[in-house]
């Protein structure tokens, strides 16, 4: 009977990081999907900017209209709802990190790859 018990414990010690690794898992799900969504949005504004050498904010948001993410082994998703309000939060991003740049065309503002 002795002899049973590291077996147990080992038992126990891998459910409970197996548990763990779950709960923090579901606790950064979310947090997770959005990065997913901004990384997908980045690589389709890239893109987009990479055919058409330039476009304006407007012209933009067909590219990221109805992106969604999802985590493989998970059924939950999260997907662009609002163009204008994600092109707001990925766009800053972008200039700051020097990817694309801002130029002033004709009275418009368009957006270009930085090379």
């Amino acid at each position: 009977m002795v002899k049973y018990i590291p077996y147990v414990l080992m038992f126990a010690v891998a459910t409970m990081i197996i548990y763990g690794w779950g709960l923090w898992r579901t606790m950064r799900q979310g947090q997770d999907l959005s990065n997913l969504l901004c990384s997908k949005g980045i690589a389709n504004v890239k893109k987009a900017l990479k055919k058409n050498k330039s476009l304006t904010r407007k012209e933009l948001e067909p590219f990221v209209k109805d992106l969604t993410a999802k985590q493989p082994f998970n059924s939950e998703r999260i997907g662009v709802t609002d163009p204008k309000a994600f092109l707001d939060s990925i766009l800053p991003y972008m200039l700051k990190q020097k990817m694309i740049k801002e130029v002033k065309e004709e009275k418009k503002v368009v957006y270009q790859l930085n090379k």
